[in-house]
């Protein structure tokens, strides 16, 4: 799977995963995302992403990936209009598209998750 590829896969699965926190939490969430990335010996510290710079975290090239990414909405921001997701790459080493989670055929490493509690945010 080429980048752009990737990307266009990532960029959907975004916008499945907030429609599914939608229809759950019965509300309209911004389409501005920042992204918090949780990964294997990260720092404690949150650092938001636009999806431009996850996606150069999350990709590694043509043939390596993740073995499943968890990906929720874990809160939003109304003043600041933005949807925060939480993506939790698994900490195995890349391999192989073919060895990704592809629950729904078609959907690659990305597992969509919908969290019961929305966090609402009030600081960045």
């Amino acid at each position: 799977m080429t980048k752009d590829e990737f990307q266009a896969l990532f960029e959907q699965v975004i916008e499945e995963t907030i429609q599914m926190a939608e229809e759950y939490h019965q509300l309209t969430l911004p389409r501005n995302v920042r992204i918090r990335l949780l990964q294997k010996g990260g720092a404690a510290r949150v650092v938001l992403f636009d999806i431009e710079n996850a996606l150069e975290r999350l990709y590694f090239d043509e043939t390596h990936f993740h073995w499943v990414m968890d990906v929720g909405v874990k809160g939003y921001h109304l003043s600041n209009d933005y949807t925060m997701l939480l993506i939790i790459p698994s900490g195995h080493d890349p391999g192989p598209l073919e060895s990704t989670w592809n629950y729904c055929s078609g959907q690659g490493p990305f597992k969509k998750l919908v969290f019961m509690d929305l966090d609402v945010l009030d600081e960045d």
